[in-house]
């Protein structure tokens, strides 16, 4: 067995690649953690959480709005699964199911009423048309 001593990395010599790997940034990469921040499906740990917390609210591909969604179909915004995150983690590594479950993460293409059912805030869609908006003449 050989034993290596560990330095810890400061957070300027860590970067997050494009891939979701966090990485050295001296010399040739080297992965410090996999799976740090990319956009998951489906969730199953609360690595996967953390992961898509971190990846952010929008796909980096398109830039399409994202929402979690919960085991009995409650959608949740970004910002309160972040500030939940001790709730959200324990249902997940407890396995229980009491409503508060994350278990996907979807992205909202044309539901303009939908709304994260903790904090009542509007989440944003894709392609939704406001029909408040004022049409022109001969529309």
């Amino acid at each position: 067995m050989i034993l290596r001593s560990v330095t810890p990395i400061r957070p300027a010599r860590a970067i997050a690649l494009s891939d979701g790997v966090l990485a050295t940034r001296d010399g040739p990469y080297v992965v410090i953690r996999e799976n740090y921040r990319v956009q998951h499906a489906r969730i199953e740990t609360t690595h996967d959480l953390r992961a898509t917390l971190r990846a952010g609210r929008f796909t980096s591909v398109g830039g399409y709005p994202l929402f979690l969604y919960t085991s009995d179909g409650a959608a949740l915004c970004f910002n309160c699964a972040t500030k939940e995150y001790r709730q959200l983690s324990t249902e997940i590594r407890e396995d229980t199911n009491c409503g508060f479950r994350v278990v996907g993460v979807e992205i909202n293409y044309e539901d303009a009423t939908l709304t994260c059912d903790h904090c009542s805030k509007p989440i944003e869609s894709a392609y939704a048309v406001d029909d408040t908006a004022p049409t022109e003449p001969g529309e």
